[in-house]
């Protein structure tokens, strides 16, 4: 959804029934028309031009034909004026002479709802019967210069004619539907190619014509329920939970979520639902998320930072506004008709829509349309699209996967993308049409094209071609689609070739390539271009898949949509480490934290966000339980599933709160813990989800933070005495240090009292986060109060340190980062009793115990040979510790728990 669209209606996830959906349905077609009479049509009453372009004859016809279903659905008043002397009011203003098809028909319609002829003014049934009437195109249809769905259409006007008494020839009449019924036999299954070629041009047009084609249901006979089930098992494979009926060809975004609701309608009015709940769960899909593709003023944002097909361009915003809300009171209308207890088909079922995990529930199927069309509907938790193949030109018949969100393509346009182009100076061909082979099996598809088709060419026209041959195998491995290409160049040698990958705004993409015909792979930032929008965005960015041209080319490139997660400490060190191995697979950002008091906006930034990934509770809400549980009640809702690094068992600063803490566990999907022994603390304090995944994943070592010439023996021993230098310390044989802040559960006194009571001279003790604590007078001790350093600082201070000390003893501590500096310094580490210290750093750990006593026996035995050994098992344990291996591991509970929330709810 977009700033400058409504916000979507608030239906139950499931158990909507059919007269709860179509209220929806109603209300934002009414609030459309409504708005649009504040704004832009005041009093409904329809501007001579809108934005620079004229409002023609089809917006009137579309306005009387809206207002007509909005009476039919029993709307009295809209925009403070009774309804039906609004439409007759409308009416009698339509320009009869320019209006014709489609709107023909609409006209017409409109005036039977009100009464028919005899209901209206003498003078406005004139005007009705003069725009009813466009027999004059039927020879257009004949001659081939209309598209072939047009049969439907002149069918329907001269239905709706006849239904008005009007003169019609009922041999014309019958012809016209004769080629309807002959039409939509063509197929078996009823698919409609809408080209004059047999290119196999199937796109939504097919869904269309049954919808067209509903009031001839009873003189079509058997093609009219079987096509009709057939475009309701193709929507059934292909839709998304976005409420869009299909993602590709014409007609599609703003308009493919009225179809849906309209397809849903039709098949619940005649029953011939197979799956009623499935049906009104996308019915209900389609209802809320129609209002988002209108805008304040009531038109349609189908072409504000989108662009729809060229015939529905910005000359046709007000007529596309107003035909979208007309789907939606059809459709409303269809689902109150099923609904209607005296109905043939509301006796078998009960009217409640499944939730969405059902209504999109995984698959994979190829779907025929004919020899060598068809589509590749596959949907899995990881990765979902459509990838049609299918004849027409340019980037929106390509066959490219497709997916609202994911994978889109710029609009009626020549910049075919997801296959590979050839230039011919300017000109660009792509392999396209009906397929010379295929074949399918679960998660694979082997396609083959022996001709590449100019990209520019118009619809309906006649495509200049180029022998080129492409065989492709496309692969579903996770969340990446790869795909094998072999080129065969030699009939036609091009100039450049390239593959084009855009991506949709918001779902970063990460492409590869290789092969020895690769020259390269860029990412270029389109943002603003218009040549570079889809229906449904911008695409901001678009990878180039640079080839070398020769008579054969073998190459393989993929495309992974990166799992977009949202972090609460985005830039913090630990975020980066952990992050920074995952960047080809993970899209990570801050929390928006200035919207967490803000639900709605707080709702709509998650909607391009895959992972909620929490750290310090604290450092998100305040110690703010209610805070928290609101923010963690929006997220929720809006579907994105919560991971919980859990770093303190209580807040530092709160050691015996509960309450916040609490918030969380009952809502995290998953919880990421530094040690078994962390894991079994908090599980024993908290309540989590039953269903909560639990995974122990150490806390890396600090190695990719710190400055890498620390590593070399010259550059450490530099480092050393200028830190020596900096904090006035005398060089000796070894050194204790104690670094960080002063924290509850950091025994800073136990280590002063058990080090002055060591008989060694050849130690010292440094302590850089003094708190205030009595230090001993004893000049082997320094002590410096806690202070924040830049890292450079931190690192030079470390390298003067040759043991580092851990008195902590629990408390509100589950993990503590300071046996990460140890092991990425290489310093072994004199430990407390602590059970993490033992868990996480083996070896590398010295232990003294747990009072001060054990600690000055454990400093007078540190010898030369527990020293050596120690430093060996830090340096080992740094394999341990390494961010690679434990962002694979957190990289796998991301997946899965993104995977397991979108099998439950599709986003």
């Amino acid at each position: 959804m977009t700033p400058d669209a409504s916000p979507p209606v608030d239906l139950p996830v499931a158990g909507a029934t059919a007269p709860a959906i179509a209220d929806a349905l109603v209300s934002t077609a009414l609030d459309v028309v409504e708005r649009l009479a504040l704004s832009v049509a005041p009093g409904l009453a329809l501007p001579a031009t809108l934005a620079g372009h004229r409002v023609e004859a089809d917006a009137h016809a579309d306005l009387v034909f809206t207002l007509g279903l909005l009476h039919e659905a029993g709307v009295g008043e809209v925009a403070g004026r009774r309804l039906d002397a609004l439409v007759h009011e409308r009416l009698a203003s339509i320009d009869a002479a320019r209006t014709h098809t489609f709107f023909s028909y609409r006209v017409a319609e409109t005036a039977a709802r009100l009464g028919g002829l005899g209901a209206l003014e003498p003078p406005t049934a004139e005007v009705v019967a003069e725009a009813a009437d466009s027999t004059e195109w039927i020879e257009l249809l004949d001659t081939g210069l209309l598209p072939r769905n047009y049969a439907v259409v002149l069918a329907r006007c001269e239905t709706a004619r006849a239904g008005l008494g009007l003169d019609v020839d009922a041999a014309v009449l019958d012809d016209l539907v004769a080629r309807v019924a002959a039409l939509l036999g063509e197929h078996p299954d009823g698919w409609l190619d809408d080209s004059h070629d047999g290119r196999g041009q199937v796109d939504m047009y097919t869904v269309d014509a049954y919808l067209f084609a509903a009031p001839l249901a009873g003189r079509l006979g058997e093609v009219w329920p079987r096509g009709l089930s057939a475009a309701a098992r193709l929507v059934e494979a292909v839709a998304s939970p976005g409420g869009e009926a299909l993602p590709w060809g014409r007609s599609i975004g703003a308009l493919a979520v009225g179809h849906t609701a309209e397809l849903a309608g039709a098949l619940l009015a005649h029953g011939l639902a197979g799956d009623v709940p499935g049906w009104l769960g996308r019915a209900r899909a389609a209802a809320g998320a129609a209002p988002g593709w209108f805008a304040a003023d009531g038109l349609v944002v189908a072409h504000r930072r989108r662009s729809p097909f060229r015939y529905r361009g910005p000359q046709r915003r007000l007529q596309m506004t107003l035909d979208c809300a007309g789907k939606l009171v059809a459709a409303a209308l269809d689902l109150r008709r099923s609904a209607d207890p005296t109905s043939e088909p509301a006796k078998s079922h009960p009217y409640e829509a499944a939730p969405p995990a059902r209504v999109f529930p995984p698959r994979d199927e190829w779907i025929s349309f004919g020899e060598g069309a068809g589509a590749w509907a596959h949907r899995d938790p990881r990765l979902a699209f459509t990838l049609p193949v299918v004849g027409g030109p340019g980037s929106d018949y390509a066959p490219s996967p497709r997916r609202p969100g994911a994978f889109e393509v710029p609009t009626d346009g020549p910049l075919a993308c997801f296959v590979p182009v050839a230039w011919y100076g300017t000109n660009r061909f792509a392999p396209g049409g009906r397929a010379a082979g295929l074949g399918h099996a679960p998660g694979t598809l082997d396609l083959a094209h022996d001709r590449f088709t100019a990209t520019a060419a118009e619809l309906g026209a006649d495509t200049p071609s180029r022998p080129l041959r492409r065989r492709a195998r496309y692969t579903v491995d996770g969340r990446t689609l790869r795909i094998d290409e072999e080129l065969d160049l030699s009939g036609d040698r091009p100039e450049a070739v390239a593959v084009l990958v855009p991506e949709a705004a918001g779902q970063p993409l990460h492409v590869e390539a290789s092969g020895d015909a690769v020259v390269a792979v860029r990412a270029v930032e389109v943002d603003g271009l218009a040549e570079w929008r889809s229906f449904q965005g911008e695409l901001p960015v678009v990878h180039q898949v640079e080839l070398e041209p020769g008579p054969s080319l073998a190459f393989r490139w993929s495309v992974t949509p990166k799992l977009r997660v949202v972090s609460t400490i985005h830039g913090d060190p630990y975020h980066e480490c952990l992050y920074r191995p995952l960047r080809d697979r993970v899209a990570d950002r801050l929390v928006p934290f200035r919207l967490l008091d803000r639900p709605g906006r707080l709702t709509e930034a998650l909607a391009t966000v895959d992972v909620f990934h929490l750290h310090w509770p604290e450092w998100l809400t305040g110690i703010d339980a209610g805070r928290a549980r609101r923010v963690a009640d929006v997220i929720t809702a809006a579907g994105v599933p919560i991971v919980w690094t859990q770093h303190n068992l209580a807040p530092h600063a709160a050691p015996d709160e509960t309450e916040l803490y609490q918030v969380w566990a009952e809502r995290a999907d998953a919880v990421i813990h530094h040690s078994e022994w962390g894991r079994a603390e908090v599980t024993a304090r908290y309540r989590f989800r039953p269903d909560a995944l639990h995974r122990v994943v150490p806390h890396g070592h600090w190695g990719p933070v710190m400055d890498a010439a620390l590593s070399d023996p010259a550059a450490r021993a530099a480092a050393r005495a200028r830190a020596e230098a900096e904090l006035g310390l005398a060089p000796c044989h070894l050194r204790i240090g104690l670094v960080g802040a002063p924290r509850p559960g950091k025994d800073t006194g136990l280590l002063l009292e058990g080090f002055a009571a060591c008989r060694r001279d050849d130690l010292q003790l440094l302590v850089l986060g003094g708190g205030g604590e009595p230090v001993p007078a004893d000049p082997r001790i320094t002590v410096h109060p806690y202070e924040q350093v830049p890292r450079e600082v931190y690192d030079r201070r470390l390298a003067a340190v040759d043991v580092l000390a851990l008195p902590l003893g629990g408390g509100t501590y589950l993990t503590s980062g300071q046996p990460a500096d140890a092991v990425a310094a290489g310093i072994p580490a004199l430990t407390s009793d602590w059970p993490y210290l033992a868990e996480v750093l083996g070896d590398a750990a010295i232990p003294y115990g747990r009072t001060a006593a054990d600690l000055t026996a454990t400093l007078d035995g540190l010898d030369d040979a527990t020293m050596a050994r120690a430093r060996r098992a830090t340096a080992a344990r740094r394999a341990a510790l390494d961010w690679d291996a434990l962002s694979r591991s957190t990289w796998d509970l991301l997946d899965e728990v993104a995977a397991r929330a979108t099998l439950e709810r599709p986003r």
